[in-house]
């Protein structure tokens, strides 16, 4: 995790302002000059074991990173953060300050990306971008559990105390669970892969506004985010108002406070 997080962290930098070259070529030496931090040698002589696994996230991240540059390409979002810590030191986005009486809690952590979208109104849409090296789905209702709460809790950090930094008060465009590894699919042999080079999965909570998704995704085929055009008249659980979001805090609050 710490590997992928890392590679893909300096990639999609590198992307984001325009890098030229060869994303794989690019990858290979940000993986090397890791791999040498980490275990003092050169990437050439660590165990075989070992080198294929670091072949295997290379090609992951690979495709992962072609995506999010496709991605880009498109999309009106773009990466103004990587791994920005929440917190109270240095460089830090404060953290969200759940009160309730003499109980108090914060959460603490990075996130992987944030990206912003500002509309021809002067609105700055805030979207925050979780990578998953695993299969990860967000579920609205597991947030009365005490699950799936740590994304929000970052998307509501930017939200409440991300003015400073951004320039003017976010709002809320969504949160992202990115998967870092290509879908398992089901195929039959000698069928064109092509369909499935560049497919990441994808989860996460949307603002129900047709303008600002099309800002991630222009065309809505569930390209870029798991959003469709048909989903738009129908009720989605993964997709809210913005005072569903205000609603949304404050049972999240609640909910942390209960545990």
């Amino acid at each position: 995790g710490n590997f992928m997080h890392g590679v893909l962290e300096k990639t999609v930098k590198w992307i984001a302002e325009g890098g030229d070259g060869d994303i794989a070529e690019n990858i290979k030496t940000i993986a090397g000059d890791y791999i040498s931090e980490i275990f003092r040698m050169p990437p050439d002589a660590v165990p075989k074991r070992l080198a294929h696994l670091f072949d295997y996230l290379c090609r992951s991240a690979e495709i992962f990173a072609k995506r999010i540059k496709e991605e880009l390409e498109v999309s009106s979002f773009r990466p103004r953060d990587f791994e920005l810590t929440v917190g109270r030191d240095g460089d830090a986005v404060a953290p969200l300050r759940l009160e309730s009486g003499d109980v108090s809690v914060e959460l603490r952590g990075k996130i992987d990306r944030v990206d912003t979208y500002e509309d021809g109104e002067g609105r700055l849409y805030v979207r925050v971008v979780d990578y998953k090296t695993g299969s990860k789905t967000f579920k609205i209702e597991n947030v009365k559990l005490g699950l799936d709460t740590q994304m929000l809790l970052y998307l509501f950090s930017v939200l409440e105390n991300g003015k400073k930094r951004y320039g003017s008060d976010p709002l809320p465009a969504a949160g992202l669970y990115a998967g870092i590894k290509p879908p398992q699919v089901d195929m039959k042999i000698g069928e064109d892969t092509s369909a499935y080079e560049n497919k990441v999965e994808a989860s996460g909570l949307f603002l129900k506004d047709e303008a600002v998704l099309r800002a991630m995704d222009p065309m809505l085929k569930g390209e870029y985010i798991p959003i469709k055009e048909e989903h738009l008249g129908k009720e989605k659980s993964n997709l809210i108002g913005e005072g569903a979001f205000a609603d949304l805090k404050k049972e999240v609050t609640d909910v942390i406070l209960k545990y």
